[in-house]
């Protein structure tokens, strides 16, 4: 038996490890190598993706939840997509952008001929190297040199992607949704609870990943966020509260945010710190942001039965609601609208945010992009 958990504990680990790389690598390789004109669509429906794994996850596990050992067949079940993923990732190029990056001009156009047909991958390669030119005399002129993921000129794109990660997990998703099981209990629909709420996820996300196009990343985050918000402040005025419908609006409250957070912060989230960061530092700054998701998303898992035992539960959920009330704020301030731009021209416009002044440091000046 002990040994049994030991191989147990070290699959885990070693399936978190690679679940961190998948997470870090697949909205960046998405975003260099997705034609502009549907970048969201595809890096939304990776979202789409997770929650449909999730889903089939519960349904296979509640298949087994009655066999003895079941736990072990829903992890054998899983080797299945694992395989796939293996399989699949020697089929597709390295990305085309980061080729540029390290001067393999040829490979980068056997890359774009891979998503491009015809003259449209020469088209898109001219079109790439004339803009990684271009950037390149940008950063020559604002002082050249190998500039690391913490230089001032970075921080812009930096303050806009990490900070909608950070926000992501602050206004309470990895412990809202703790409270639903007990909910749907008391409702009558424990055993069928979990997957319930994933499929209300997944169309949910299929929704923001058909329409990111069209109405653009921050519209999505600001419905995302109000409807968050809304159903924060029901959540904290009814939990506790024994009048008659209370239950009723904590359940309507719910999916209020399970739906408000997978149309903004669920899916934009990932397509904006895609997007966002330079060339040079994206893998860098991707990484941050991924470990800042995984930081945060334990502290707040954590650490809100401990506030909870302080405050309360209604308070929690008030400070959830502040926190995401500043976060209208701030995509308002801080997040660009990049629908409809090559990921060259978000870079230029963040990088012509900055002005090297006479001390050698950097000086902000005013954003190019609508907010």
């Amino acid at each position: 038996a002990g040994l049994g958990l030991t191989v147990l504990l070290a699959g885990r680990l070693i399936y978190g490890v690679g679940v961190g790389i998948t997470m870090h690598g697949a909205p960046t390789y998405l975003s260099e190598q997705s034609p502009t004109q549907i970048r969201g669509l595809l890096i939304s429906l990776k979202e789409a993706s997770i929650v449909l794994g999730i889903l089939m996850g519960y349904f296979v596990g509640l298949v087994f939840s009655k066999t003895v050992g079941g736990w072990a067949m829903t992890y054998g079940v899983a080797i299945i997509p694992a395989v796939l993923i293996v399989a699949l990732s020697f089929v597709i190029p390295e990305s085309c952008r980061w080729l540029l990056l390290q001067g393999k001009e040829r490979e980068a156009l056997e890359s774009l001929s891979f998503v491009f047909r015809g003259g449209h991958a020469e088209r898109e390669f001219e079109t790439l190297k004339n803009n990684q030119e271009t950037a390149e005399q940008t950063q020559e002129v604002q002082g050249g040199g190998n500039r690391g993921i913490w230089d001032p000129s970075y921080r812009a794109p930096f303050r806009a992607g990490v900070g909608i990660i950070v926000l992501q997990q602050i206004t309470g998703q990895p412990s809202v949704l703790s409270y639903a099981t007990p909910i749907f209990r008391d409702a009558g629909l424990s055993d069928y609870a979990t997957i319930l709420v994933a499929v209300f996820k997944l169309v949910a996300t299929l929704c923001a990943a058909v329409t990111v196009e069209k109405f653009g990343r921050k519209k999505l985050l600001y419905t995302g966020c109000s409807l968050m918000l809304a159903a924060l402040i029901a959540l904290s005025l009814s939990f506790g509260n024994t009048s008659q419908g209370a239950e009723g609006t904590i359940l309507i409250a719910m999916f209020v945010y399970i739906g408000g957070y997978q149309v903004g912060f669920g899916p934009i989230g990932w397509l904006i710190i895609s997007e966002v960061f330079p060339l040079s530092v994206r893998g860098q700054a991707v990484a941050v942001a991924v470990q800042m998701n995984f930081l945060l998303n334990a502290i707040v898992q954590f650490g809100v039965p401990v506030l909870e035992s302080w405050i309360g539960l209604n308070f929690t959920f008030a400070i959830f609601a502040a926190f995401t009330a500043y976060s209208i704020y701030f995509v308002k301030a801080n997040v660009p609208e990049t629908k409809g731009f090559t990921l060259e021209e978000i870079e230029m416009q963040f990088t012509s945010m900055y002005r090297p002044n006479t001390s050698g440091t950097a000086t902000q000046a005013q954003p190019l992009f609508d907010n």
